[in-house]
């Protein structure tokens, strides 16, 4: 029996321990272009963060976007637009516009910047999309942007919604 409970304690004390706590990104200067860099590490952890949990607003989720929007606005590194497809993601979904930028970010610092960029991107943001363990509500928009990406016409479906 104590072997059980030990166990247990161990179990909760470990999943406590890995919970992520975004409370402290404020912290972390991002006032210039060294500052950006130096953050690429916790941006990163953030836009995994964001791209494996559901799509539900939560306070973790909260911090985790606006240090990203943070770090997007002051790096100069990259350069982010926000264009038609932003738009139709922002008029459906609120929440789901924090996987996006979460999904432009991780694209700019793994990937290279070129005109594959978007996508990159947008083929992570479609495959959060589709995964049922994320409970995306799926407008026709996001219906039509998961189906291009899996008949292997996601770059005309961006030609097609970019303009």
């Amino acid at each position: 029996m104590r072997h059980f409970v030990l166990t247990i304690l161990i179990t909760v004390s470990a999943s406590i321990g890995l919970a992520q706590n975004f409370s402290k990104l404020e912290n972390i200067p991002l006032n210039d272009s060294m500052d950006c860099k130096n953050a690429e590490p916790k941006v990163l952890e953030c836009c995994n963060y964001l791209l494996t949990t559901p799509c539900e607003e939560t306070l973790n989720r909260l911090k985790a976007v606006q240090f990203i929007m943070k770090w997007m606005e002051n790096t100069s590194d990259y350069t982010f637009t926000l264009d038609k497809i932003f738009l139709s993601v922002s008029k459906s979904n609120k929440v789901l516009i924090s996987n996006l930028f979460a999904s432009m970010a991780k694209t700019a610092i793994t990937e290279t910047m070129n005109e594959n960029f978007t996508f990159k991107y947008i083929t992570i943001f479609a495959e959060y999309c589709e995964n049922p363990k994320y409970k995306v509500k799926q407008s026709a928009f996001i219906k039509k942007m998961i189906k291009a990406k899996n008949d292997n016409t996601l770059a005309e479906f961006i030609r097609e919604n970019s303009k």
